[in-house]
């Protein structure tokens, strides 16, 4: 059984990597609106308010309806489509800001604007998607918007979409070992590799 459970996992993973992955379109108007993003104040305000956002439609409420309601109410239904509206429209934004402006810089814009794009993409449950954003997000990791625990969660709650567990790895080991190994199972070495041949060409 354990042996059937790996190979369909590494039938999965094989036939992951090769699909062309797309993100959400956002339409013209909502490009529009990032490109008239012209200041750096102007700009992180925007990021922000996308991390409002997402902060607004999650937190205890949400909780406290499944424990009182139960997970098939009205209730808990409710908050839960607007929750998945609000990520939705989110990550159109965020896409759309990462084509114009690319990542943000932490030490440019803040941590919270450097943070929306990470928390929104962390709240995807499509693995297909989350991965396509791995280049822009392996780079702020690189340049430093993007901390450790944020890389590597971003990177574990995927491999627990694919594979329906968490990444396990035996201690002790440097944080860079993990990141690397989760690159390895969702097999984003070639991607992670182009990243680190464009950030050397940069400099």
């Amino acid at each position: 059984m354990d042996y059937l459970k790996k190979l369909i996992a590494i039938i999965f993973i094989f036939s992951f990597g090769c699909i062309e992955q797309k993100p959400p379109v956002p339409n013209p108007g909502m490009k529009e609106e990032i490109e008239n993003l012209t200041t750096e104040s102007s700009r992180k305000s925007f990021l922000e308010q996308i991390l409002k956002d997402d902060q607004k439609v999650r937190g205890d409420e949400g909780q406290e309806l499944l424990l009182k309601y139960g997970n098939d109410s009205k209730e808990f239904m409710d908050y839960s489509k607007a929750q998945w509206a609000m990520d939705s429209i989110n990550l159109l934004k965020i896409t759309a800001y990462l084509e114009v402006f690319g990542y943000p810089s932490k030490e440019v814009l803040g941590k919270d604007a450097s943070t929306a794009p990470w928390i929104v993409v962390h709240h995807c449950t499509d693995p297909y998607t989350r991965n396509y954003y791995f280049e822009a997000l392996y780079k702020a990791y690189l340049n430093e918007d993007l901390d450790y625990n944020q890389m590597s969660l971003y990177l574990g709650r995927t491999y627990d979409f694919i594979f329906r567990k968490s990444f396990e790895m035996e201690s002790p080991f440097k944080p860079d070992d993990k990141i690397n190994a989760l690159i390895e199972a969702l097999d984003l070495n070639e991607r992670k590799e182009k990243v680190l041949e464009t950030s050397s060409n940069d400099e």
